[in-house]
C-alpha cells in the first residue's frame, strides 16, 4: 500500500510580539502570527502541475506557559476547508 510519491511544500510565516511591543507586558509574552503556504503530493509517475498545488493560510495567537508554549490557530485553504488548532508544548 505504499507508493513512490513526491512532496513539495513552501511556507512563509511571521509573528509579532504583541505582549511586549503593543501592550508593554514584559513578563507576559503574547504572539500574533500569520502564515501562507502552498504544496502538493503527487505520485512519482504523474507530471507536476501548478493546478495540483493547494494554497493555504493561517492566523495564530500564542503565549509561553509553565507547561510550554500554547498556540491557538485558525487555517483555511483554497478549497474552503477550515481547521482550528490548539497546540500545547514544543513541536519535535
Amino acid at each position: 500500500l505504499f507508493c513512490r510519491c513526491y512532496l513539495g511544500h513552501v511556507m512563509i510565516s511571521y509573528q509579532w510580539d504583541l505582549g511586549r511591543d503593543a501592550f508593554g507586558f514584559s513578563q507576559y509574552p503574547l504572539y500574533l502570527g500569520l502564515s501562507l503556504e502552498t504544496g502538493s503530493v503527487i505520485a512519482a509517475e504523474d507530471k507536476f502541475s501548478r493546478d495540483n498545488l493547494i494554497q493555504a493560510g493561517s492566523v495564530f495567537l500564542g503565549t509561553d506557559t509553565a507547561l510550554g508554549p500554547i498556540v491557538f490557530a485558525f487555517g483555511v485553504n483554497d478549497n474552503q476547508q477550515q481547521n482550528l488548532y490548539l497546540y500545547l508544548g514544543k513541536n519535535f
